[in-house]
């Protein structure tokens, strides 16, 4: 198949997507453990084949959680021959902890077992499971498809994880479990022959995942807050280097109603991104190494959104974009140089909310900062982990001058009016809405009494209030989640949201 790169007319409405490199073939989740919530998938020895990816590889690869090195290491077999794998991860064993990851590996050519037990160190057959499950002495465990494990059997697919999350995978006969509904409707369309596609529940990056995006550059971290947070409840993207660059991402919400206004709001966020790059380099030096890129990028931007095209299909926000192969190579090397924080010479992350927030901020007191507007969703949280969530995104975002702030579960007030940390908090929603009214409903989403309709009446017990920070001793205020007569015992001020 051939493809005709059609410009945009100017002030032109595109009511038609392009049509893909390949039709939906979707990626291989069996073998892997059910449970997944960020799928990647990559194809190392297509990558090192001289493709034009090449030369953003030698720039990136080091610095994402997406190393191609380590995937040859934890294989045990060079990278060329490594024909497609498969990263999952999964919600970390308990909480405060990275999350989990397994990887499902295809090779090039069909390889002995023999040969692979060797260059996994000769991991032993697990008694505790079903065949094909062999365990090694570092706590991983190798699932070899076709379950005979004969020194002759020639394996060509086989998956690596911890051995907890791989048992459930000999459980299952090395069968694809099932995926939550939003990320199902996703999976459908995703594409195996993509050089780079990922599939992801976005809650995950900012509950039991977001260690994956708190090690990105915090510039990029931001972004994708304000791109993937909210209202997004899932999200897939594709690249594809040759013949031409091809780029697609699929964004659903809630529910397919809401794909209009998820595509809508792409539109602007995307259309804005060559003024407001503009004036971020206007209102910063920018590092000498990548300065005549720089001059170029706004330019990059515009022929991107040019030859971008947005739709909606099955629920799903859609936007692609084809570029000649060398033209998106350098556009997402230049955009991944912009992120990091050594790109301009003042260093500073905070200059890039978006690529446009230049304007000089004053620190906030407590009451405009909890004020300020935030973006948060999951479908289920702790009452305690859902509290530090809120105090994540609150501190996110803090103009100079402004220090964190602390946010406490008051413990031992919990314990005394009965009340559990490990309440589970069910589709929670705020999408830029005071950090004060998110702490206003989770106090009323963790109350004992449910029925309560308004929480300045005494039966709304659990509130949240503004109190020094004494634990710390940094003279800030600090936001602790108690009780109406814990907090009344100590004489501490209600806020109007509970005060009677």
């Amino acid at each position: 198949e051939t493809y005709e790169i059609i410009a945009a007319k100017p002030g032109g409405k595109q009511s038609e997507l392009w049509a893909p490199p390949h039709g939906p073939d979707p990626l291989p989740l069996d073998l892997l453990p059910p449970g997944g919530q960020l799928f990647v998938s990559v194809r190392p020895a297509q990558w090192l084949a001289g493709t034009a990816a090449d030369e953003l590889r030698a720039v990136i690869d080091d610095q994402s959680p997406f190393n191609l090195e380590t995937l040859g290491d934890v294989a045990g077999i060079a990278l060329t021959d490594i024909a497609q794998v498969t990263l999952a991860y999964y919600a970390p064993a308990q909480s405060g902890q990275p999350p989990r990851a397994c990887w499902r590996f295809h090779l090039s050519q069909p390889r002995l077992i023999s040969e692979l037990r060797t260059a996994w160190s000769n991991p032993a057959i697990d008694d505790q499971s079903n065949p094909g499950l062999l365990v090694g002495s570092t706590k991983r465990a190798y699932y070899v498809a076709g379950q005979t494990q004969a020194n002759t059997q020639s394996v060509s697919d086989f998956s690596v994880g911890p051995v907890e999350l791989m048992r459930d995978v000999a459980e299952l006969s090395g069968v694809r479990g099932p995926l939550l509904p939003h990320l199902e409707k996703l999976w459908n369309n995703t594409d195996q022959n993509a050089d780079l596609a990922l599939l992801v529940s976005t809650p995950f990056l900012f509950t039991g995942g977001r260690e994956l995006v708190t090690n990105t550059p915090e510039r990029f971290s931001k972004i994708l807050k304000q791109w993937l947070g909210g209202d997004v409840r899932g999200a897939s993207l594709h690249v594809h280097w040759q013949p031409q660059w091809y780029l697609e991402t699929r964004v659903v919400g809630t529910n397919d109603l809401e794909a209009g206004k998820l595509v809508g709001r792409q539109q602007l966020q995307i259309k804005a991104l060559p003024n407001e790059v503009e004036q971020w380099l206007v209102g910063h030096a920018v590092h000498p190494y990548w300065r005549a890129l720089a001059l170029r990028f706004p330019q990059m931007l515009r022929v991107f959104v040019d030859y971008t095209r947005f739709g909606v299909e099955h629920g799903a926000a859609i936007m692609n974009c084809y570029l000649p192969s060398t033209g998106g190579t350098n556009l997402v090397l230049t955009s991944w140089i912009a992120l990091r924080p050594q790109s301009t010479l003042d260093n500073s992350a905070n200059a890039m909310n978006s690529f446009s927030d230049d304007a000089v901020t004053k620190p906030l007191d407590v009451q405009a900062y909890l004020s300020s507007p935030i973006r948060l969703s999951f479908d289920s949280e702790a009452i305690e982990v859902a509290l530090r969530l809120v105090g994540d995104e609150a501190n996110a975002n803090l103009p100079a001058g402004t220090s964190p702030v602390r946010f406490v579960l008051d413990g031992a007030a919990f314990e005394k009016a009965g009340l559990t940390r490990n309440k589970q908090l069910r589709d929670f929603r705020i999408e830029q809405r005071p950090v004060r009214d998110a702490l206003t409903e989770i106090a009323k989403a963790g109350n004992l009494v449910t029925t309560v309709t308004d929480s300045h009446q005494p039966e709304q017990s659990l509130i949240w209030i503004v109190m020094p920070d004494s634990e710390s001793g940094s003279g800030l205020p600090m936001i602790s989640l108690t009780t109406r007569a814990a907090a009344t015992a100590a004489g501490h001020k209600l806020p109007a949201e509970f005060a009677p």
